[in-house]
């Protein structure tokens, strides 16, 4: 895992080093706030949460841009499924097209996709086919691959601030000790899901220019 996200990192830098920023535009941040809403079998064992995030871009020309992101989702546990509620950190490095106007227009859209690293880490929790128990529980302890792809609109004011509504489809597989977990936490509750072989969530954030 450690040298894919290497050399994800030095693809960036390379892309970064054959491509300066467009002439008399520099690289900007972004801040994001909103909700992250798990979507198909991901929704039998989780629900909605917060989603924050900050992301840096660098523009190649008028319409098209690298992204660094970094974002943390929580997903809490479902009401009806003894699920742990679940951080996760991403990491990810992507592109930025525009499909409608360019920086400093009115309004903007833009289309984006990504894909680098999610770090999943859940609160503690307790299966009955590994006693004795530990006295710290266990967890959902993972780094894996991952891949995202949304949209972006964009509203600059007449003070110019830039504000963005984003969507975000988010999509990360699940290894099979943390599928064996969640299935018989969800057995607990005479639940009968489908393993959760990958995870899928849609996260939508208001973001504000920082810089």
């Amino acid at each position: 895992m450690q040298t894919k996200l290497r050399l994800i990192g030095a693809l960036v830098l390379l892309l970064v080093g054959a491509a300066p920023p467009l002439q008399g535009q520099d690289m900007s941040a972004r801040l994001h706030g909103g909700i992250i809403q798990p979507l198909g079998s991901t929704g039998d064992y989780f629900r909605f949460g917060p989603s924050v995030g900050v992301d840096v871009l660098y523009p190649f020309s008028e319409t098209l841009g690298l992204t660094l992101d970094l974002g943390w989702d929580y997903l809490n546990a479902q009401h009806t499924v003894p699920s742990p509620t679940t951080n996760l950190w991403r990491y990810r490095v992507g592109l930025e097209a525009g499909l409608v106007g360019v920086e400093g227009d009115r309004f903007l859209v833009k289309v984006l996709g990504a894909a680098g690293g999610t770090s999943v880490k859940s609160h503690e929790f307790w299966l009955v086919s590994r006693q004795p128990y530990e006295f710290e529980g266990e967890t959902i302890n993972e780094t894996v691959l991952t891949a995202t792809g949304g949209l972006r609109l964009g509203l600059q004011t007449s003070d110019d601030i830039t504000w963005w509504l984003t969507t975000r489809l988010n999509w990360q597989p699940v290894s099979d000790i943390n599928q064996d977990a969640l299935q018989e936490l969800a057995s607990y509750a005479n639940n009968d899901f489908d393993p959760l072989g990958s995870a899928m969530s849609l996260a939508i954030t208001l973001g504000v220019t920082l810089w």
